[in-house]
């Protein structure tokens, strides 16, 4: 047998195997037209930086910082995975990760603030006082005002004119090397961010799209158009619905959905069409169009809206800000969101305030400036009403607290109180109820840890902690008395508030206070609270 290859048509190779005298086999090789490599490029340019696909954009960017730091080991994280980081940049030395760089290849986008924002959290997450963010586009003026906003953070915005003109810096040969490796093969057809193989062309009912070329297994898809991923989370493209169906899946009326779209911000109305803002699109909005229904606004189904809370008959709730909570307490909206804070309802953003789980349980809804997008969160009127938030009102102001009737929490604890009196004094000046939390509250203050002893849980139910930390919103419970049987029905009913809750909570043994040092640093750490 013998293999020979022939040109029957131009464009056309054929494989002719001869079996035998009598019978041969032709196999085309013909090049699907997807899979013809682009032309070769002979030169660098903007147009070329916002052609390469992503994870090539990806490797450029890394080979740039390779060039830039010479002492750093810089590596691209894994394919899918990147928590927020494309690229690591590690002191070859010291072996510390000393700054990350997240890259954005959008070819008619520019990158929004919500981008920085989320990329400022990783790096506080990280501890990262430097980062890159790199775009084959440009940067809206929002999202370059807020990135030099940040204190003791450096964020270097790199747009594509910059690429450019680092890459033009270059001596020529590395230049050519760069490109050669850029450009190999096909740079264009992007990678699915799973499976780390190119995706293919695919045509949906309204637009075409790349998917992945193992789905059904993967369903990863990248809208053609716009070169940008759908919305996917665990590696499955999200449903977009209309907002009358969005409507009728938070069971409220499309015309209250469309009142709070309008005023949250997300929606305008323009000759009479509904257009999406800014701030509607980085929400996830987005445009379809029908035969039926023309052109109109679709969301992610799984998008997150806070939706006024409503009466029993059916009628919004009014909702107040801490400036009308301050005239009513007479304290600056300031010195509310910090009572707010200490009672765990809100905690604080880089700019402005976040509601909590807790929060949410008290009926507050998160929200934004609309001019300046500075978060803040409003509360139901009947807030000023919470017995938790007058009681520290009251300590605050150091006017008289709300005394509450007298029920068989408190007289349990009073009971507790009266046989345990607290007469150990510990360095921080605390008189406490033994010896095991002295040791516990001079850890705490020797470690510069600011703490309060035995402070009311913020809920209805009067219920003490042994410590309570601020900065982690974190408890710290120390059970002393596992003999006592009325002790141990006590610390379960504390537990299971805890659980109820859903608070923070650090849990002590005798065993663990002979080695608090070792046992306290790595428990407060999980909340983030640093000792030492």
């Amino acid at each position: 047998m013998s293999l020979l290859q022939v040109k029957i048509n131009p464009g056309n190779q054929y494989n002719i195997k001869i079996i035998n005298q009598y019978k041969i086999m032709i196999q085309t090789t013909q090049k699907n037209n997807n899979d013809i490599e682009p032309k070769i490029v002979n030169k660098w340019s903007l147009e070329l930086i916002r052609e390469i696909e992503w994870k090539r954009f990806e490797i450029l960017c890394k080979e740039l910082l390779t060039y830039k730091n010479k002492n750093i080991i810089v590596a691209l994280t894994n394919s899918g995975g990147d928590d927020g980081v494309d690229i690591t940049l590690i002191h070859k030395e010291y072996k510390k990760l000393v700054s990350i760089a997240q890259c954005k290849s959008f070819y008619n986008k520019k990158v929004g603030v919500k981008y920085i924002s989320e990329f400022t959290g990783v790096m506080l997450q990280k501890n990262i006082k430097k980062g890159y963010f790199m775009t084959s586009n440009e940067f809206t003026d929002e999202a370059i005002s807020f990135a030099k906003s940040i204190d003791k953070l450096t964020i270097q915005l790199v747009t594509g004119v910059v690429i450019i003109n680092i890459i033009n810096n270059l001596p020529e040969d590395q230049q050519v090397k760069l490109l050669r490796k850029i450009t190999r093969g096909d740079y264009k057809t992007p990678t699915c961010s799973s499976c780390d193989i190119k995706m293919v062309s695919r045509k949906g009912k309204n637009s075409e799209f790349w998917g992945c070329s193992h789905f059904p297994k993967c369903r990863i898809t990248i809208n053609k158009h716009y070169q940008k991923k759908l919305h996917v989370k665990n590696n499955i493209v999200m449903k977009q619905i209309s907002t009358t169906a969005l409507a009728k899946k938070l069971g409220i009326a499309s015309k209250a959905l469309f009142a709070y779209l309008l005023e949250s911000g997300l929606i305008e109305k323009a000759d009479k069409v509904w257009q999406l803002t800014t701030k509607g699109k980085h929400k996830g909005g987005d445009y379809k169009e029908s035969k039926q229904y023309g052109k109109y606004i679709v969301w992610p189904e799984d998008i997150n809206i806070e939706i006024v809370p409503q009466s029993p008959d059916n009628t919004q709730i009014p909702l107040v800000s801490t400036t009308t909570i301050g005239r009513q307490f007479e304290l600056s909206p300031t010195k509310v969101n910090f009572i707010l804070s200490e009672l765990g309802w809100v905690k604080k953003g880089l700019k402005g305030w976040l509601i909590t789980d807790q929060g949410k349980k008290q009926g507050g809804i998160q929200d934004e400036d609309n001019r300046s997008g500075v978060p803040y969160v409003r509360w139901p009127e009947s807030i000023t009403d919470a017995k938790s938030l007058k009681e520290t009102v009251g300590h605050v102001k150091g006017t008289e607290t709300v005394f509450s009737p007298v029920t068989q929490d408190i007289k349990e604890e009073v009971s507790f109180r009266d046989k345990f009196e607290a007469k150990h004094r510990s360095a921080d000046g605390h008189f406490v109820r033994s010896k095991a939390e002295m040791l516990i509250d001079n850890w705490l203050y020797m470690a510069e840890i600011v703490h309060a002893y035995e402070r009311k849980l913020p809920i209805e139910e009067d219920v003490y902690s042994d410590f309570y930390i601020p900065t982690g919103k974190v408890y710290i419970e120390y059970w002393g008395y596992e003999n006592d049987p009325k002790y141990l029905v006590r610390k379960q009913k504390k537990i299971a508030l805890y659980m109820k809750y859903g608070f923070n909570l650090i849990e002590l043994q005798d065993k663990d206070v002979q080695n608090l040092d070792d046992i306290l640093p790595r428990l407060l750490l999980k909340y983030g609270v640093q000792a030492y």
